[in-house]
């Protein structure tokens, strides 16, 4: 997955990273939370994260454990069918002040 691949050579680099676009990376479920979200809390303190376009039906209820600095998330087209669960997971994100969310 090229997602991977990104974030493992972000994560190589050691570079201050606060912002990450993995627009059209085709993420599910699965693989956002067993590669993908642990590599971004690798990164340390990301505040915008774009997920748009991708393939997931739900975020984690404790996305704020592993992203607690974020301010900004696009989750626009994908296709999110456990709203209660992605809807805890949104609300423990105590610094999110911008959603996008179109299409979802």
């Amino acid at each position: 997955m090229d997602a991977i691949k990104t974030l493992d050579s972000l994560i190589k680099s050691q570079a201050h990273i606060r912002d990450v676009n993995l627009e059209y990376s085709a993420i599910d479920d699965k693989s956002f939370r067993g590669a993908v979200l642990p590599r971004l809390k690798q990164l340390g303190e990301i505040e915008t994260l774009d997920l748009s376009r991708n393939r997931l039906q739900s975020l984690p209820k404790d996305l704020s454990q592993e992203l607690p600095n974020l301010t900004s998330l696009n989750i626009s087209g994908n296709f999110f069918t456990d709203m209660r669960k992605t809807i805890d997971g949104l609300s423990s994100l105590p610094n999110l002040v911008d959603l996008e969310a179109d299409r979802s």
